[in-house]
């Protein structure tokens, strides 16, 4: 087994702190053009978060455009 090629592909985590200190840097998502946004993780050259734009319905029925983290973290207001 070549163990460069094992290496190349470490799985990276992001740990809540990376996906908080990211969103703090995301557009905001109503009128934003692309269905994602890939914002780089500070101090982790190379790597990046993609957030999806998501349609959200509150409870009263109005729906808006918001950010999610892997379909599993609702981004709120900023």
């Amino acid at each position: 087994m070549d163990n460069d090629k094992h290496h190349s592909h470490i799985k990276f985590v992001p740990t809540i702190a990376n996906i908080l200190d990211c969103a703090k840097k995301l557009p905001e998502a109503k009128g934003y053009k692309s269905q994602t946004a890939d914002i780089p993780l500070e101090g982790k050259k190379g790597l990046s978060l993609t957030f999806e734009r998501i349609k959200y319905v509150a409870k009263d029925g109005e729906s808006e455009a918001r950010w999610s983290y892997k379909g599993r973290i609702l981004i709120g207001d900023r």
